[in-house]
């Protein structure tokens, strides 16, 4: 029989990784007392952890120009970015970068000494970064500061439900991974920093981070938060085209292929899957590259490869320092994959997307409702990858900008939760409820009979991988998607059985997915267009007249309520500008 342990703070944390430790130690530099709650070990946990370590702080200092960073990712954002959220996260990176040397995070320095700043020619655009360390490497500091200054940090609790009165935030609910105990948490305010999502079973670079499940922002859909910028489902990859350039195509025929063996991983600590290597040809010769990559494919010109005869030398340089600092040449050294030989290889392409991993550093998520980090419900502030400050906008800019996120929404979310709470006398909770609630989270312990977490993931899993699902998108195939989506949520999610306190979280993970794949399905079929990120090829056009706004997702008495939100039109660039130069990333 489960315990049940009750716990009362002024600020509870909800998450983690970067965004929740920073919100925690900030709340608890104002003077509250502060819970840290995460459903793995807090410093091992979230996105973070795995992190490359990239951090795009903005320092005068270093000849940095605060208008060009914001520039970048106003155009690359292609104008759906808040300008003033962006500002705040470009000027505000340097206080944080200052907290990580306070906390004795110390960046990779050159061979001078100096620190060392560089520009990953790859993927999203070139902006320069420190490199903290990989993600695993400075979390722990992190954790050693927020002990240091009291927060109390609870571990393997995953928190399954927010727990509101009269409509405000009071606390939250949920039980231990391990022990399945009951916990529940009385709070003046809730910070939500729970990171974005993906599957437990997803091949490549997002393997390591599987158990991330949108825990967050379907709690806060639940209560009535709104949801924004789910069509934007993945970080990079979509239809943008690459155009054939003849002078630059390479001649395949007698070429060797090198196949990397089954046990390569794809995920080599970010390297070379996400190196500064960007030289990939299609299977007629022509330069392609991650971001084009699948319309390469939808064309039918694949297989890509990876080209490193045609790799400039300082970016392989770049690729093998990277590779060493991660300390994981070993695991090309088992394979016998020696990057200087040069060659072309096969299995190696990395398309800067995940199925179903939304675009992180604050495109998407939880509405923000101001720049303290408010939202929709009173008491629930947000952070991190879960929060939509919309300091990005349509595509993820440039390197280090989804760390540089989380460290500024954390520190500001946390700070303005404390003011909330100092303010704030404390609701009481009403106990009546919590039968029901423990009801509803032990559910899947009590059937006899259902349909097994694991099952019915791969099920989600099988219906949204295929690329022309969220990568090239057509509004048949989106339609299509939906309907047995929902039929997951309908007769499959309410069936889910657990065996074990392991097996309940991994039920509540997998309803959680099946939630956000039907808001990320939803809102793609609603935004009638093509724009950054989303790509529908029945819509291939930006559409700024009738398309220069958000898509907001809530619930709506349990039915999914979605509206369009215009955005200022100071936001648009010049008129005058032609097409071409507005957009500079070409569609088909």
């Amino acid at each position: 029989m489960s315990s049940q342990i009750d716990a009362e703070t002024d600020v509870l944390v909800i998450g983690g990784g970067m965004a929740g430790l920073f919100a925690a130690i900030k709340a608890r530099e104002e003077g509250v007392d502060v819970i840290l709650v995460d459903k793995n070990y807090v410093s091992k946990s979230g996105s973070t952890a795995f992190a490359e370590g990239d951090y795009s702080v903005c320092n005068p200092e270093w000849g940095h120009d605060v208008r060009a960073w914001m520039n970048q990712a106003t155009v690359v954002g292609e104008y759906l970015n808040n300008p003033e959220w962006t500002e705040i996260t470009v000027r505000e990176s340097l206080d944080r970068y200052n907290d990580f040397l306070a906390w004795g995070v110390k960046p990779k320095e050159a061979s001078d000494g100096s620190v060392l700043r560089f520009r990953r020619p790859v993927g999203f655009g070139p902006l320069e970064c420190c490199f903290l360390g990989r993600g695993w490497t400075f979390l722990p500091a992190m954790r050693r500061q927020a002990e240091k200054v009291g927060v109390r940090i609870i571990d393997r609790v995953m928190i399954t439900d927010l727990l509101t009165q009269d409509g405000t935030a009071v606390g939250a609910a949920g039980f231990h991974g391990r022990t399945g105990d009951f916990y529940r948490f009385e709070a003046k305010a809730t910070v939500m920093s729970t990171g974005n999502g993906t599957f437990r079973n997803v091949p490549g670079a997002m393997g390591p981070v599987g158990f991330l499940s949108y825990d967050g922002e379907s709690m806060a859909y639940r209560c009535g938060a709104r949801i924004g910028g789910k069509e934007f489902a993945n970080t990079g990859a979509t239809g943008f085209a690459a155009q054939k350039n003849e002078t630059a195509r390479v001649d395949l025929r007698g070429k060797a292929f090198n196949t990397i063996p089954a046990k390569y991983p794809g995920w080599v600590s970010y390297g070379p899957a996400i190196s500064f290597t960007n030289s990939y040809v299609d299977a007629e010769g022509y330069e392609t590259n991650r971001i084009t990559a699948a319309n390469t494919i939808h064309e039918g010109r694949g297989p890509i490869y990876w080209n490193l005869d045609g790799a400039r030398p300082e970016d392989l340089e770049a690729t093998l320092r990277d590779i060493k600092d991660s300390k994981t040449e070993f695991r090309l050294e088992r394979v016998g994959l020696d990057l200087t030989k040069g060659g072309l290889f096969t299995g190696v392409l990395r398309l800067e997307s995940a199925p179903g991993h939304s675009i992180f550093g604050g495109g998407t998520g939880i509405s923000s409702t101001g720049t303290d980090c408010t939202t929709d419900i009173p008491g629930l502030y947000g952070a991190g990858d879960v929060y939509q400050s919309k300091a990005i906008g349509a595509s993820y800019p440039a390197f280090g900008f989804a760390l540089r996120n989380a460290s500024v929404t954390g520190a500001r979310a946390g700070r303005a939760a404390a003011q909330f709470a100092s303010k704030t006398r404390r609701i009481p909770l009403d106990g009546k409820e919590v039968p029901e609630l423990k009801e509803a989270i032990y559910a899947p312990m009590e059937r006899t009979g259902g349909f097994s977490p694991d099952w019915a993931e791969q099920q989600l899993y099988n219906l949204m991988v295929p690329y022309y699902v969220l990568l090239v998108k057509h509004g048949d195939r989106l339609a299509a998607t939906l309907t047995m989506v929902q039929f997951l949520k309908n007769h499959v999610a309410p069936k889910l059985t657990a065996r074990d306190a392991h097996e309940l979280r991994l039920a509540h993970e997998t309803r959680n997915r099946i939630l956000s794949m039907e808001m990320i399905l939803s809102s793609a079929i609603f935004r009638t267009e093509s724009r950054g990120s989303h790509y529908r090829e029945d819509c291939p056009g930006r559409d700024d007249a009738n398309w220069f706004a958000d898509v907001k997702i809530s619930n709506r008495g349990g039915e999914m309520e979605l509206v369009k939100e215009p955005l200022p039109s100071e936001w648009l660039p010049d008129a005058a500008l032609t097409y071409r130069e507005r957009y500079p990333r070409r569609f088909p």
